[in-house]
């Protein structure tokens, strides 16, 4: 008999739930600090209301532009996403 464990990730919160100041990690920044995005020097915010999740990213995940699927979407060059719904 044998027993597993579950499979644990850890993701990277940028967006926490009920909160809407973006978080992104800074991939042009020296060991990649988690900052707030911002577009033309202004701070970016989640602009569809108030999100009931956590939404974030996996470290040390990319994907990769030149890796196409066959309908031509590409990867976007930005860790992979993720989105935690749960109840607590």
């Amino acid at each position: 008999e044998t027993t597993t464990s579950p499979k644990l990730f850890n993701f990277i919160v940028e967006i926490p739930a009920f909160q809407t100041a973006k978080m992104e990690v800074s991939k042009d920044l020296r060991d990649n600090p988690i900052i707030q995005d911002s577009k033309k020097g202004m701070p970016r915010y989640y602009g569809y209301g108030s999100p009931f999740f956590n939404y974030g990213l996996l470290p040390q995940t990319w994907e990769d532009p030149s890796n196409c699927n066959a309908e031509g979407i590409c990867g976007d060059d930005d860790p992979l996403d993720v989105m935690e719904v749960g109840s607590g």
